[in-house]
């Protein structure tokens, strides 16, 4: 009974908003490259890729915009020189609003 409840709780995650959140605030200089999710914890770790230092900080900024989005940061974040176009490569997490286990 305790690993249906687990599922359940699993399923009742507000996941199509969160990824909705996610999509929306990428614009065109941001791609998403990779994300976990606890949501035990309510929290998603993700890394993306960004053309600039500003574009990276625009999406952790249109993330806490979001409405499913109760706090956005960015934990790291480093310049991809084997790429021509020196894209910067970030980690960040999101905490979303929504039901906990």
């Amino acid at each position: 009974m305790v690993a249906v409840n687990a599922i359940v709780t699993q399923l009742n995650q507000p996941w199509s908003a969160v990824l909705d959140a996610l999509e929306s605030a990428s614009g065109q200089s941001v791609a998403l490259l990779e994300i976990h999710t606890d949501a035990k914890a309510g929290l998603l770790r993700g890394t993306a890729e960004a053309a600039n230092s500003r574009a990276m900080l625009a999406y952790v900024e249109r993330l806490k915009q979001q409405s499913v989005v109760e706090g956005a940061s960015l934990s790291k974040h480093e310049i991809n020189t084997q790429d021509a176009s020196d894209p910067i490569r970030f980690e960040f997490e999101v905490r979303w609003r929504g039901p906990r286990p």
